[in-house]
């Protein structure tokens, strides 16, 4: 009888000892997955803000290429008049050019 006792009373130890391994094992688990959400909530917050950062150099950027596209068509407006200026002075040394040829 003592020695059924002292067997159950083993076997019971190794059921319990077991036990509380495996939920050891699973307490490490789930602290490893914890610590792992919480560097990819941190990652993730990191790149959030660096999208908001890419965003808004984006639309500065946006801006800048509007800005240079307008100062693009005004200096083509420019050049053309420029063009039209040369072409009406060129013209005009030509009818002087006649003028002369003309009164001489």
């Amino acid at each position: 009888n003592i020695l059924n006792i002292n067997a159950n009373a083993n076997a019971n130890v190794n059921v319990n000892a077991n036990a509380n391994y495996q939920n050891i094992e699973q307490r490490n688990e789930n602290n490893n997955n914890n610590n792992l959400v919480q560097e990819l909530q941190t990652k993730n917050l990191n790149l959030e803000e660096q999208i908001g950062i890419l965003q808004a150099q984006h639309a500065s950027l946006s801006l800048l290429v509007e800005q240079l596209m307008e100062e693009v068509e005004n200096l083509k407006k420019f050049n053309n008049k420029i063009e039209i200026k040369e072409e009406v002075s060129e013209l005009d040394s030509i009818r002087q050019r006649r003028l002369l040829h003309f009164r001489n």
